[in-house]
């Protein structure tokens, strides 16, 4: 098996033995669910796993574990977007060394003290990430070393941190429904 599609099913809790004999699965979409909560356990038979694509948007996650990811360490696409998550602990993407593309837009639990997300990003490889409408106040352009595709729309962004993100390398980069004004000199000059 190589594409389990499971969308859209009211799947409230799964069983750690469910992916028993997967090694083969590449593509898992588990988006538009009641998923509430998912720890390392749940994937650990997908451990040494071809698993290159998860799809968990959409459900009622609260909480992302740090080691959530342990034995998904190939994954190279991670859908998290409209969730319920409070908190993401730091780190917690940090065993995903060949991520892509992340989306996690529509976050709008997060606590206050998580709205700057810095170091909970940081992923080198990472090309793509999706972060509208989450509610962010602050970034790190740390987090942005590799990233060639950004969407930060429909944030409560400081102007002050624009100046601080090298754009020069992103490719796509996506501003909607923020606040500009003061920031609008700055980007025009950052990027000729």
């Amino acid at each position: 098996l190589e594409k389990l599609i499971l969308n859209n099913n009211c799947i409230f809790q799964l069983d750690r033995r469910f992916f028993i004999n997967m090694k083969n699965l590449r593509n898992l979409d588990l988006g538009s669910n009641l998923i509430v909560n998912l720890n390392r356990y749940h994937f650990i038979h997908l451990n040494n796993s071809k698993l290159s694509w998860l799809n968990l948007e959409k459900n009622k996650l609260t909480h992302m574990d740090c080691g959530l990811f342990e034995f998904l360490s190939l994954l190279n696409y991670l859908f998290l977007s409209e969730n319920l998550f409070r908190t993401i602990e730091k780190n917690c993407f940090q065993l995903l060394i060949k991520l892509k593309t992340l989306q996690l837009n529509n976050l709008f639990n997060l606590e206050k003290s998580e709205k700057s997300l810095e170091t909970r990003i940081f992923i080198p490889s990472l090309k793509a990430l999706d972060l509208k409408k989450t509610s962010l106040n602050i970034l790190n352009y740390f987090s942005f070393s590799s990233i060639l595709e950004l969407d930060l729309s429909n944030n409560n962004l400081i102007y002050d941190f624009y100046s601080r993100i090298p754009f020069k390398h992103v490719t796509r980069l996506i501003l909607s429904n923020i606040n500009m004004n003061e920031s609008l000199k700055f980007l025009n000059s950052n990027f000729n």
